[in-house]
């Protein structure tokens, strides 16, 4: 077998452009997705954090601590800065804020709408409330939501 000197091995610079390309296309492909997955388990994880907050709320008012009415408030006043507080008696405007969390900066609640904030207050013994429902959502996917419900009994439902 007679080997031609004049052979070359190794790529070519269109070979070494075109695997440089493909690569490129799956990075932000993988991106993407990941940041997509992230969205999708930040609005899980803050759901999780309101269905907890709601029956932290409910339980100091079943046990009748400080022998008072527990509420949260979920403010959505400043559509830039939404909260839930919980706190202690029958109104927010009057009564001990206990805790405060902020929403994570992608999160926003669509109900209560942008402008306007609503109270979830639990009596006290019974742990009753008015029914109500909130629901929170993705801000450049509204489509992709949670609603955290709560029925008349106090019972609190994702």
């Amino acid at each position: 077998m007679i080997l031609d000197s004049h052979t070359k091995r190794g790529v070519t610079l269109l070979e070494l452009l075109l695997v440089i390309a493909i690569l490129a296309i799956l990075a932000a492909a993988g991106i993407g997705l990941y940041y997509n997955v992230r969205l999708t388990v930040g609005l899980e994880e803050e759901e999780r954090a309101i269905v907890s907050t709601l029956r932290l709320a409910r339980s100091h008012a079943v046990l009748g601590e400080r022998a008072n009415e527990w509420g949260v408030r979920f403010d959505n006043t400043d559509a830039a800065s939404p909260f839930y507080a919980v706190f202690e008696g029958r109104e927010y405007a009057s009564a001990l804020t206990v805790s405060t969390s902020r929403m994570a900066q992608e999160i926003v609640f669509q109900t209560p709408p942008a402008g306007l904030a609503l109270d979830v207050v639990f009596a006290q013994g019974a742990g009753t409330t008015t029914p109500t429902s909130v629901t929170i959502g993705l801000k450049n996917n509204p489509a992709q939501s949670k609603t955290i419900s709560v029925s008349g009994q106090g019972i609190i439902t994702r």
